[in-house]
């Protein structure tokens, strides 16, 4: 009988041992879960600001295609809105929204004799190649997307 009682006592140790990796296994599993979510997330919202700045940028080439004309090749550009009139306009520098950093960029375009994009040939003052750039932290790099197109002067062509 006494052989009996401290089987019972090791059953039980094994049943606390397999009970906690078992729990140890699903709390692990929904750490990397949580955490892959998170990604997911920024993943989403980058898109978004991708997508806005560049819906931004065409409201502005509608509105006003000299802003977008007279913007510095190269230079770094962020948008403000201006919600009396519901317009956006084009600031100087870097833009900080939450996590995320976004910067838009433009680039003077040059067509060819065949009215092709052609860097070889003469500058097109009608069409401007603009870049959005979303940068932000994820641990020890820094994550960076950035969406391109080229934009043209619809209402004066």
């Amino acid at each position: 009988m006494k052989a009996k009682k401290g089987f019972g006592l090791i059953e039980a140790l094994v049943a606390v041992s397999i009970f906690s990796v078992a729990l140890l296994v699903m709390i692990i599993s929904f750490s990397n879960l949580s955490a892959m979510q998170n990604r997911i997330t920024e993943r989403i919202q980058v898109q978004f600001l991708l997508e806005e700045a560049m819906e931004a940028v065409k409201n502005i080439r509608d509105n006003d295609w000299s802003v977008i004309s007279g913007a510095t090749a190269g230079a770094v550009y962020s948008l403000s809105f201006d919600e009396e009139n519901g317009v956006f306009n084009l600031v100087s520098g870097t833009e900080t929204i939450g996590l995320f950093d976004r910067q838009i960029v433009f680039e003077n375009v040059s067509r060819g004799a065949t009215g092709e994009i052609d860097e070889a040939g003469t500058n097109d003052a009608g069409t401007k190649k603009v870049t959005a750039t979303i940068s932000w932290p994820t641990g020890d790099p820094i994550y960076q997307k950035e969406i391109s197109a080229y934009i043209t002067d619809l209402f004066n062509e």
